[in-house]
């Protein structure tokens, strides 16, 4: 009787381990994994963004070192200028090789070869990762665009000081 016992127990456990994930279970992943899905896309969409962004600097500090030449006075503050680009352009490699790195490991969970809760565990991480990832992302973009603003801004002060004077 004993035996029998032990021998139904185990029997009842291997069917419900057998059966699987249930349908809500799956839709909960397939959801979680469509959105983590798209953030990952988003992230890797805006990579050209960074490159992009620090290619405007380079050709900045290209330019800043013209000016700095050409209006010795105020080499001070082009100098400042131009540290807060390059400042801005290593903020932009960094968050790139970050993400970059971070895209490349990147495996969305199987719920065939692991548990559910292992799966959602794993895809609720990814996701705050992303999300992390997307704002170092927008606040390197934003510092770069500041920086680069105000290369313009000084540059552009720069010109018409120089126009004033012609006149």
């Amino acid at each position: 009787m004993k035996k029998t016992f032990v021998l139904v127990m185990g029997l009842l456990a291997l069917l419900v381990i057998g059966c699987g994930p249930s349908a809500e279970q799956k839709k909960m992943v397939d959801d979680l994994t469509a959105e983590v899905k798209t953030m990952a896309d988003n992230a890797q969409s805006s990579l050209g963004q960074l490159d992009g962004l620090a290619g405007e600097i380079t050709a900045a500090v290209s330019s800043g070192d013209s000016l700095a030449k050409k209006y010795p006075k105020q080499s001070a503050e082009i100098t400042d200028v131009i540290n807060k680009l390059n400042s801005a352009k290593e903020r932009l490699m960094s968050v790139k090789n970050n993400v970059s790195s971070w895209l490349a490991a990147f495996k969305v969970p199987d719920l065939a070869t692991m548990e559910f809760d292992k799966v959602m565990t794993q895809l609720k991480q990814d996701k705050e990762q992303l999300t992390t990832a997307k704002s170092e992302i927008e606040g390197a973009l934003g510092a770069a665009n500041a920086a680069l603003d105000g290369y313009k801004n000084l540059a552009a002060s720069l010109m018409t000081k120089v126009a004033a004077k012609k006149k």
